[in-house]
């Protein structure tokens, strides 16, 4: 699709790499549950378990590979966050701090960098960017009374009420 849109040859080559061989945790347990309920188990009992390590977590992967690049584990990262961060009922700065942390953790154990150069320092920085990033992109301002009262007052000459 990227040739189609004549992308740089570079680009291209992340977007297979920007999910890495990275589980589909969604899916994944979604297919666990289902798997107890098509063995007739209660959650949580041995038969429960049974039923969900039958269930392969190499199915609930994606293809890769993982990123070659620093840049391809940046956008790797980068992608999962926002849409995580996006799916937050809560946006402020411990719920998306906890997020980023937790999703480079993960893929940080999982192995996703193993094949790039990537330095725990520049995780670090990587997070840091990003944890700033996302608390400029939602932040709420404050609204002033003297800013309401001005939009209240247009508001009523706008729709002829006006003195």
């Amino acid at each position: 699709r990227g040739y189609r849109y004549r992308l740089p040859k570079q680009i291209i080559s992340f977007i297979p790499q920007h999910h890495g061989t990275a589980l589909m945790s969604y899916f994944y347990a979604r297919a666990k549950e289902q798997a107890t309920e098509a063995a007739g188990a209660r959650p949580g009992t041995p038969q429960a378990r049974d039923a969900e390590q039958a269930v392969a977590a190499a199915h609930f992967r994606h293809s890769g590979p993982k990123p070659q690049s620093r840049e391809a584990a940046i956008l790797m990262l980068a992608d999962s966050v926002e849409a995580s961060v996006r799916s937050l009922t809560s946006q402020d700065e411990p719920a998306i701090r906890a997020m980023v942390e937790r999703i480079i953790r993960e893929r940080l154990e999982d192995g996703q960098f193993d094949e790039c150069d990537l330095t725990l320092r520049d995780l670090d920085l990587i997070r840091e960017a990003f944890i700033a990033q996302l608390l400029g992109m939602y932040h709420r301002r404050i609204e002033y009374p003297q800013n309401k009262i001005v939009e209240l007052e247009s508001r009523r000459t706008a729709s002829g009420r006006g003195s």
